[in-house]
């Protein structure tokens, strides 16, 4: 059974907190960041990133509902209509639910896959497994992701308050970035949600997300000097 207010929560972080910006939010002191965070190969250039789960970037919404895909809409804000889903063409295991994005001409711009809650996994160590065995078959095709895995930081110290550090500001991080604005981007993270609780989320966004973004702040940008 899907989670509602879980739901509602990926909802907002899909349409607020796009891989670049939480990207841009990691921050530990050095001496950590040098053990964990590792950088991405330069050594060739990486592909485009494809829509996953047999989507494709830019495939209207009927398109998709007519393979069978049941859809649910959940929110809108920025021009940017949320749909979530329990089942797609091709599905990834442990799945709780999907969340999908389109644009104002009911494009296909990102896909979200939110797994089922995991409990009674007080050290991470179930996360953690689920986490490195997508992060291996996603850099198999990608290449070298940035890291950023540490916990421990602040107030959630001790070895079994793993997912209270991951859902406490500044404690700890455990997520991997591939990808850019222009080739599309992917981000892999554990979240928190209590003690020996927590998920995990994979988002995959096209570069049409960036081109709706970029439109729609120049919009808002005329529009609010307009007000004034």
């Amino acid at each position: 059974m899907i989670n509602q207010m879980k739901v509602l929560m990926i909802a907002f972080a899909v349409i607020f907190t796009p891989p670049a910006i939480a990207q841009e939010s990691r921050v530990a002191p050095p001496a950590i960041a040098q053990e964990s965070r590792v950088a991405p190969s330069t050594m060739a250039p990486k592909p485009r990133i494809a829509a996953p789960f047999g989507l494709e970037w830019g495939m209207r919404r009927n398109a998709i509902a007519s393979q069978g895909v049941s859809l649910t809409f959940v929110s809108k804000k920025k021009g940017l209509a949320v749909y979530m889903t329990d089942s797609l063409p091709k599905n990834l295991s442990g799945a709780d639910f999907y969340g999908l994005l389109f644009d104002e001409s009911d494009r296909l711009v990102k896909v979200a896959y939110v797994s089922e809650t995991i409990s009674s996994d007080f050290y991470g160590a179930e996360g953690k497994k689920w986490y490195f065995r997508l992060k291996e078959k996603i850099t198999r095709r990608y290449g070298k992701p940035e890291s950023y895995e540490w916990i421990g930081l602040e107030l959630y110290t001790d070895p079994d308050e793993f997912y209270q550090c991951l859902d406490y500001h500044g404690c700890g991080n455990w997520a991997s970035f591939w990808g850019s604005k222009d080739e599309g981007r992917i981000l892999l993270e554990i979240f928190g949600s209590g003690k020996g609780r927590g998920y995990v989320r994979l988002e995959y966004e096209s570069p049409l997300l960036y081109e709706h973004i970029d439109k729609y702040e120049r919009q808002t940008d005329v529009l609010d000097s307009d007000a004034l």
